[in-house]
C-alpha cells in the first residue's frame, strides 16, 4: 500500500506547482511468486485539482487504475514482465466556461450567456451542466530487469510500452459554431470563432497513442541496522501518434524518487519524495490532453509513504 500527495501550500515543493491545488494517489498492490513465475495486481485511485484564472475556476480529475503484471524469471538475476493497465476517469461536469478569456457561458453567477439545446443527445447535461468529459487509457508494457552489483545501482530496468487515450465530451458549445448566433460579433470576434478556438482546446475525440521507451536504475544503501536509503531514477522517451498538438510537447521526462525504508520483521515502511522534470508526462498518460498540455513543461513533486508486508 502506498500514498502520494502534493499541495501548492508546501514551501519545499517547486514554486510552479502553484497551478495545482492538491494531488493525491492511493495505491494497493499484492504480488505472488512461485518458482519461475510471478503475478501482481495494483489498483490506484488518483485525484488532481487544478485552479484556473477563468471558468471553470477549479477542475477536479479523479481516476481509477488497475494494473496486471506477469513475471518470468529468466535466471536468478534476470526477470522479464508483461503488464496491462486500464485507467478510467470519473466524468467531469462543468457548469461554466470562459471563451478565450472574454465571454463566460453557462450556469454560474458570472455567466454572460446561457446555452441550452433541445436535441436528445444533450439530455445528459440536465438543466445546469454545460460540458461533460469522459476519458480512458489502456497501456501495454514489457519490462526487462537485470540485477547488478556495483556502487551506483543494484538493478536496472529497460522497458517499452504503448498506451492509448480515448476521450469524449458533450456540450452545446458545438452549436455556437453554426447558424445565426455564430455570426454575432463580440469584442472584434464572432461567437463562432470564439467557440471554435475553445473547442480546439478540448480533449480530442479521436484516440491518440503514446509510444514509450525507458530505463530506470535503483539503489539501496544500508545506513544502520534496519534503516536504508534508496533512490529510483527513471528516464522515459515519449512519442505521440495522432495527437493534435496545440503547443510544443516534451520529448522525454525524468522522474527521481528518493527516501528511506525501515525494515521490521516482515514489514517495510517507506518515506520518500518524488520529483518530475516535465510534470507527469509519460507517467500518467490520461492526464495529458489539449486542455492540460500547457502544464507539462514545468516540474512537479510529491511526498510518498508506503507500507509493504512480505510472507
Amino acid at each position: 500500500m502506498s500514498y502520494s500527495s502534493a499541495d501548492r501550500d508546501w514551501d519545499f515543493l517547486p514554486s510552479n506547482i502553484e497551478k495545482f491545488e492538491f494531488f493525491d494517489e492511493l495505491s494497493f498492490e499484492f504480488m505472488l511468486i512461485d518458482d519461475d513465475f510471478g503475478f501482481s495486481f495494483k489498483e490506484s485511485n488518483y485525484k488532481l485539482n487544478i485552479e484556473r484564472p477563468t471558468h471553470p475556476l477549479s477542475v477536479e480529475t479523479k481516476t481509477n487504475s488497475k494494473n496486471y503484471e506477469i513475471y518470468y524469471l529468466l535466471s536468478f538475476d534476470r526477470v522479464i514482465s508483461f503488464s496491462s493497465t486500464n485507467t478510467i476517469a470519473d466524468q467531469q461536469e462543468i457548469d461554466c466556461y470562459t471563451f478565450y478569456e472574454s465571454i463566460t457561458v453557462g450556469f454560474c453567477d458570472d455567466s454572460q450567456l446561457t446555452i441550452r439545446n433541445s436535441k436528445d443527445k444533450y439530455k445528459p447535461l440536465g438543466d445546469n451542466k454545460l460540458l461533460l468529459i469522459d476519458g480512458e487509457n489502456l497501456e501495454y508494457k514489457i519490462t526487462f530487469l537485470q540485477a547488478v552489483n556495483n556502487n551506483f545501482f543494484d538493478n536496472y530496468s529497460l522497458y517499452l510500452s504503448q498506451s492509448e487515450n480515448s476521450y469524449d465530451w458533450l456540450s452545446p458549445i458545438e452549436e455556437l459554431t453554426i447558424g445565426f448566433i455564430a455570426s454575432l460579433t463580440y469584442k472584434g470576434s464572432t461567437i463562432g470563432e470564439l467557440a471554435s478556438r475553445e473547442i480546439a482546446r478540448f480533449p480530442q475525440r479521436e484516440p491518440y497513442t503514446f509510444h514509450k521507451a525507458g530505463i530506470s536504475v535503483y539503489k539501496k544503501i544500508n545506513l544502520f541496522n534496519s534503516m536504508n536509503f534508496f533512490y529510483d531514477l527513471n528516464l522515459v522517451y515519449v512519442q505521440t501518434r495522432n495527437y493534435l498538438v496545440a503547443l510544443n510537447q516534451p520529448k522525454y521526462n525524468l522522474k527521481l524518487e528518493s527516501g528511506i525504508v525501515y525494515n521490521t520483521n516482515n514489514f517495510d515502511l517507506k518515506l520518500s519524495g518524488t520529483i518530475y522534470q516535465n510534470n507527469l508526462y509519460g507517467f500518467n498518460d490520461l492526464s495529458y490532453n489539449q486542455k492540460t498540455e500547457h502544464h507539462f513543461n514545468t516540474n512537479f513533486a510529491s511526498i510518498n509513504v508506503g507500507l509493504k508486508y512480505s510472507f
